[in-house]
């Protein structure tokens, strides 16, 4: 009967219209990776920060960043030449810490680290825990995928010598480490003779340690020594004790251990990341978890100016800072949360519309986008 409206008109009407949505993302992912392309071939026709050298912290605040995305590309695409492209910047930042270019820290010993000048009186070279675990977290992540990976066999001679400078570079600090045997919590602190205002014995900011705790959880992944899994349960109980619950049923934390200023989405995404990876690992943090810090960062979008605020609590500062392009680093807490795909997804439609060039950060967020935009449909 002509206009009836039979259950194969439905069936048919649905298939077509996920035909059509399906075409759409796909379309929309293929954008996605052309831009990423492109970001990436602006950054000296494709080679990245690898030629450099730390001093100036290019390979720990802008490289790192670079190497991780490409392994997040390949993650996402499967296509090997995200692959030979970390491989081939890698080896050069391999190829940079002080020990192989002869360089002699504030002490006058030469480290397994990159070191850095900026900041540092008389510019001398400091091997920092932060810059260490920035560099160091990629290297051993390549290794944890070939691990992980078959068709990545090939690379796990290389993987093998990622893993002996991380565990080098980590080793370096060992005298920094302080645990409580009683309530298990574990954290870094300064030497104190540091040449830049460093306070002996204090916290270092958590965008140090967990930073580098992510380094100990990949180490325990690839080697299976036990004390990188000590090490890794102490700093997330650290942490762990750290959080306090805000509106929302989120987290707010500082930006060290104990009292003072809050933590900030930026520095903050690299807290998340170790949150993520002790969560898949079964060490102290769980999805209720890793639900609760996808509502911090539901709760610092303002919607009405599609922006983030600066800090954990949704709050901003007096000199106009705007960090909202880290809030993509977030983003493996969509697994818990699809929302917190969707208003990145609004953010950096917007932002990276006719944009030509972006820093690495930003280019990480958005191999993190690629990777999970078929878990989280955008309407």
């Amino acid at each position: 009967m002509k206009g009836k409206i039979t259950f194969l008109n439905v069936v048919f009407f649905l298939m077509f219209l996920m035909s059509v949505t399906g075409i759409a993302y796909g379309h929309e992912r293929e954008k996605m990776i052309a831009q990423f392309d492109r970001f990436d071939f602006a950054i000296n026709s494709g080679q990245g920060h690898s030629k450099k050298t730390n001093e100036a912290n290019v390979l720990s605040w802008a490289e790192s960043y670079l190497l991780e995305a490409y392994l997040v590309m390949y993650e996402a695409t499967g296509n090997k030449k995200y692959i030979e492209k970390f491989v081939s910047q890698a080896e050069d930042v391999y190829n940079t810490t002080d020990k192989q270019r002869g360089i002699k820290d504030y002490t006058g010993r030469m480290r397994s680290g990159w070191g850095t000048t900026k900041g540092s009186k008389g510019k001398v070279s400091v091997v920092t825990i932060l810059g260490t675990g920035m560099i160091a977290h990629p290297l051993v992540k390549f290794a944890a995928l070939v691990k992980e990976r078959k068709e990545l066999a090939d690379y796990r001679g290389v993987a093998g010598k990622y893993i002996g400078l991380a565990e080098e570079a980590v080793a370096e600090f060992n005298d920094q480490w302080w645990m409580d045997r009683v309530s298990g919590q574990g954290y870094y602190r300064m030497r104190g003779d540091e040449p830049n205002k460093a306070v002996r014995n204090a916290a270092i900011a958590f965008n140090g340690t967990m930073g580098i705790g992510r380094v100990l959880i990949l180490l325990y992944q690839v080697t299976g020594k036990n004390e990188y899994l000590v090490k890794s349960k102490a700093l997330a109980l650290t942490l762990r004790n750290n959080l306090s619950l805000g509106k929302n049923n989120s987290y707010v934390w500082g930006y060290r251990p104990g009292k003072g200023r809050l933590e900030d989405i930026s520095h903050g995404a690299i807290d998340v990341e170790f949150v993520t990876e002790a969560a898949k690992n079964d060490i102290v943090f769980s999805r209720n978890d890793l639900e609760r810090f996808a509502n911090t960062l539901l709760n610092t979008y303002q919607g009405k100016n599609n922006r983030f605020s600066v800090f954990v609590d949704g709050s901003d500062d007096r000199k106009g800072s705007d960090f909202s392009n880290a809030a993509a680093r977030w983003l493996d807490l969509c697994t818990v949360n699809c929302n917190v795909y969707r208003v990145v997804y609004k953010y950096n439609s917007a932002k990276l519309q006719n944009s030509q060039r972006e820093h690495p950060g930003v280019m990480l967020g958005l191999a993190k986008m690629i990777k999970y935009h078929g878990l989280c449909p955008v309407t």
